[in-house]
């Protein structure tokens, strides 16, 4: 590795939770750490402990892109701005809410992403790990876009409004392109 680490600087992860839940997000929209159904579980995406065995859920810019983050006014609703001379995008990340969930939370997390201008390319990489990336879960898909992810005692649920392909029964993987007013998101539920 020529003395670097893969591993980004903590400064480059954003947080998001649901009160049980929670999450750290990479600047380069990455999930590299999730625990669910209770932030004591544990994790589904553990690649910040082990870069290589760990777990993630990344979209990404297939093209090199300026990157800016914040969070919505008054929530832990993440967006993350892509820019670069092809188009625009954003990608908002948190976890569901409803009335009541201080006791029965969704247990979900949300990815949606949008195109602002122009169009831009997504890499889409799912490679989700359990129990602090000792399980690499079993991947079957329900239908068209759904998907069970399941490993000893654990499981998440997951859609994609994009055209994933399974790789090694462990994987999801593809691509897709935003265009200025069009969307689509990616969700994974606790099973």
């Amino acid at each position: 590795m020529n003395g670097k680490t893969p591993y980004p600087p903590i400064s480059d992860y954003a947080y998001i939770a649901d009160c049980h839940s929670a999450a750290l997000v990479s600047k380069t929209g990455s999930i590299d750490w999730c625990c669910m159904p209770r932030i004591d579980s544990g994790s589904c995406f553990g690649r910040v402990l082990d870069w290589k065995n760990g777990g993630y859920c990344q979209i990404s810019p297939v093209s090199p892109c300026e990157i800016s983050r914040a969070y919505l006014k008054d929530t832990l609703i993440l967006e993350t701005t892509f820019r670069n001379g092809k188009g625009e995008a954003r990608l908002l990340d948190f976890f569901t809410m409803r009335k009541g969930g201080e006791h029965h939370p969704h247990q979900q997390i949300l990815r949606i992403l949008e195109g602002i201008e122009g169009e831009t390319e997504f890499e889409i990489h799912m490679d989700p790990r359990f129990d602090y990336g000792a399980i690499r879960p079993w991947i079957r898909q329900k239908e068209a876009h759904s998907y069970t992810l399941i490993g000893g005692p654990y499981g998440l649920f997951v859609s994609f409004d994009f055209r994933l392909e399974m790789k090694h029964r462990h994987r999801l993987m593809g691509s897709c392109k935003v265009a200025a007013g069009h969307s689509g998101s990616c969700g994974a539920k606790r099973l």
